[in-house]
């Protein structure tokens, strides 16, 4: 053959690449068998920090763990890490402190909480208004496991201390200089209710410092809209929203008698008219200090009329209300952000027909207030979204959620009521109670690729109850709830290509399961291809959901296909080392180091170029590669 090479592994063991020109005369279209890929350790820290704090007020980061390509490392479930921090000049250490948002777990001092690898914490310095300005080097440090290699991380980023900075005070309606705010402006101080008028736009540079007073409460100092904002930053310097309050402002209201608003809190930028609003690289704290709206807690970011937004890298975090809100006719996109640790992660129930995309997103923290109150008293749990129409007629199409994870919530991951999202290749874990609500008639919601664990219940489609159930259509989802998996099903849903494990589900609903397995003793009168055993996942105790080699649910489909949940953020294919959802020149370059021929055990991380899963990366496997070779 040619195009052999020779390249060391750091571990110091030698490999060969091959071309594979040659191999689709020797073999011909040779199926891909879907082997396993390796769950890799982590390999950085990303920090998304702003590049300046007032030394007696708040300082909210995000951490994201990424994998060899850049990509966020999500097989890392659940994950402590510690935040710390020194003086520049002279290395000297920085006492801190971190913010707690609610009492629904007690973190380790100077800790933050990542879930699928993503994590975002509160600090504060314990020196307060005596801490000197300068520079800080703020840590953060994260150590794990991952199939039994250890692995120890961390990452810094330099934040500038102000003390008794320049404040730039505004309010009122706002004109000329004053709606373009910038680092270079100290800080900007919202000391009362600001408007910006139609026809106008509000401009916000990398870097911009905003601190907000709280205002009344129940009216909190609110930024109105008539026009549009356009607040973009960057990697390097976010804009940061932050509550002259401090850290009373961050907290949740969460007991039965506590009221919804947090009044140390401001309360958040109100848009309508028919504009469209950008928030790029923006970390926005301490709002949630008005009436309520909608579902259970008041708006932060509120989109009325046609106004429309996009909402891309951005940390929405530390705020007791519900952060986002689209009530109009826009268009509202939320893409590559994080929403962690408010009361509500976001309610769209637009009075027109409203266009939803949602994707690349983790809900994580969210709505941990009280349930069951008794007379006198009102529930604060809070969903990671809510999904609503007014009709049928407005919430059939444009609604998708696509490749998000839901988790750690005090109530369900999506709501629905009215509306036929497409939900897919999403992960649902750790909530309180349904992993997805489905309510309304006349619409049909689908829901492809979805894993559901570590639920009360997975779905619920509500039949018999006000608003009435929803007919729904799931394909290739993974339910493991811990009360029941499919509750109330509606007449008319389809359930096919799934797994409900380990509890009973019976295959006689009020719609169709079909190709199915699901728990032992479940009732296995009705539907086609339904079988009730064990799947065989690689290992539900670690979280590990995709199916083990020799499982028959591979080939448990109506022709032979796969069944259950396919992989995140997208189905897993194989050979994909980089995880990316489809095999290119980077999935070649690492296939060609795994090649070893012929009786030749596969070396650790070689696993999905075992096509054949014979033992061995070898021709056969080459010839898989080539065959399936190009986008998904």
């Amino acid at each position: 053959m040619k195009n052999v090479m020779r390249s060391t592994l750091p571990s110091g063991s030698t490999i060969r690449t091959v071309g594979l020109g040659i191999l689709a005369i020797l073999f011909d279209a040779l199926p891909a068998w879907g082997q396993l890929c390796p769950n890799t350790a982590p390999e950085c820290i990303r920090l998304t920090v702003p590049a300046r704090m007032v030394n007696d007020k708040s300082l909210t980061l995000r951490a994201d763990l990424l994998d060899r390509w850049g990509r966020i490392a999500w097989r890392e479930w659940e994950r402590w890490g510690t935040v710390s921090a020194v003086r520049v000049a002279d290395q000297s250490p920085v006492p801190t402190s971190i913010v707690l948002f609610d009492t629904h777990i007690t973190p380790p001092a100077d800790s933050m909480r990542f879930f699928n690898g993503v994590g975002c914490v509160t600090i504060t310095l314990d020196n307060g208004a005596t801490e000197p300005a300068g520079d800080i080097e703020v840590t953060v440090s994260v150590n794990g496991v991952v199939d039994g290699v250890p692995y120890s991380l961390s990452a810094s980023k330099v934040v500038t201390v102000l003390a008794n900075p320049t404040l730039r005070t505004l309010s009122g309606t706002l004109s000329g200089a004053d709606l373009t705010w910038n680092a270079a402006d100290g800080v900007i101080h919202l000391v009362g209710n600001a408007t910006i008028a139609a026809g106008t736009t509000l401009t916000l540079g990398p870097g911009t410092l905003i601190m907000v007073d709280p205002g009344a409460p129940a009216a909190g100092t609110l930024v109105t809209v008539h026009g549009t904002v356009q607040a973009v930053g960057t990697a390097v310097e976010p804009i940061f929203f932050f509550p002259s309050a401090g850290p009373p402002a961050l907290r949740l209201y969460a007991a039965c008698t506590d009221t919804a608003y947090n009044p140390y809190a401001w309360r958040g930028i109100f848009h309508d008219g028919s504009g469209t609003s950008t928030y790029a690289q923006v970390i926005l704290t301490g709002a949630g200090n008005g009436s309520v709206e909608g579902h259970i807690r008041p708006p932060v970011l509120r989109f009325l009329s046609g106004h429309s937004f996009t909402v891309s890298e951005c940390v929405l975090a530390y705020n007791n209300g519900k952060v986002l809100l689209g009530g109009g006719s826009g268009t509202y996109v939320v893409g590559d952000s994080l929403i962690s640790q408010c009361g509500h992660g976001g309610e769209y129930r637009g009075t027109g027909a409203y266009s939803l995309y949602i994707h690349d997103t983790w809900f994580t923290g969210i709505g941990f207030g009280a349930r069951s109150c008794p007379s006198g008293g009102t529930e604060k749990d809070g969903d990671g979204l809510n999904i609503v129409a007014s009709n049928p007629a407005l919430g059939a199409v444009n609604k998708t959620v696509t490749r998000c994870v839901f988790a750690d919530c005090g109530d369900d991951g999506i709501d629905t009521s009215y509306t036929a999202p497409v939900l897919e290749n999403c992960i649902f874990w750790k909530l309180r109670d349904k992993g997805c609500s489905l309510e309304g008639t006349d619409v049909m919601p689908s829901l492809t690729n979805l894993l559901l664990f570590d639920v009360a219940f997975a779905l619920d489609g509500h039949q018999g109850e006000t608003p009435p159930g929803s007919v729904y259509h799931a394909w290739n989802c993974t339910f493991s709830a811990r009360n029941q998996n499919l509750v109330r099903t509606v007449s008319g849903t389809t359930i096919e290509q799934c797994i409900a494990w380990p509890n009973p589900q019976s295959t006689c609903t009020a719609g169709a399961i079909n190709y199915c397995y699901v728990g032992l003793g479940s009732n296995m009168s009705c539907g086609v291809g339904n079988v009730a055993a064990d799947p065989m996942f690689v290992n539900s105790a670690t979280y590990d959901y995709r199916l083990a080699l020799d499982s028959p649910a591979r080939s448990a489909g109506p022709a032979g296909e796969q069944i259950g949940w396919l992989g995140f953020p997208w189905p897993f294919v194989s050979g994909d080392h980089d995880d990316d959802g489809n095999l290119d020149l980077t999935d070649y370059a690492l296939f060609s180091e795994c090649l070893s021929g012929p009786g030749v055990p596969v070396d650790a991380g070689c696993g999905c170029s075992d096509f054949d899963g014979n033992g061995a990366v070898d021709l056969r496997d080459c010839a898989a590669f080539q065959a399936a070779f190009g986008p998904a």
